[in-house]
């Protein structure tokens, strides 16, 4: 028994641990660039290495002259590894703002916790919009 043991120890330590493959790593969504214009475009890449599924794509506004918050919510059915989102966020504002972009996914049937929000401090005028700071 001690001699069987030894052999898997030996086994287990000269094999690369690299070909374990416990888990595989859920999708990450990540905002990689908000910009202005015409309202808000952002785009929102899947840095990890599955699938990303019922994504939920949020664009939260809030400020402006009668200070105001506003959600716009977008849903995409995938989005594919290393793959980005284009997406286009229209409103109507007049004044100082704070605009946050974030997503979410499903992984096996369960709601990821990487709802990740980037935001930036802009100034509308109707549904034109300039970036404050830069991206």
């Amino acid at each position: 028994m001690k001699r069987i043991l030894v052999m898997l120890t030996v086994i287990l330590i000269l094999v690369p641990s690299s070909t374990f493959v416990l888990a595989e790593s859920p999708a990450l969504l990540t905002t990689t660039m908000i910009r202005g214009g015409l309202g808000i475009t952002a785009k929102i890449k899947n840095t990890g290495n599955m699938t990303a599924t019922n994504i939920t794509c949020s664009c939260l506004i809030a400020g402006s002259v009668i200070n105001r918050t506003t959600t716009i919510v977008k849903s995409f059915p995938k989005i594919e590894p290393k793959k980005e989102l284009t997406l286009h966020f229209i409103f109507f504002f007049i004044g100082a703002i704070r605009v946050g972009v974030g997503a979410s996914d499903y992984f096996n049937g369960v709601e990821q916790d990487h709802y990740n929000i980037t935001s930036y401090d802009a100034f509308a005028f109707g549904p034109f919009v300039k970036m404050l700071q830069t991206p």
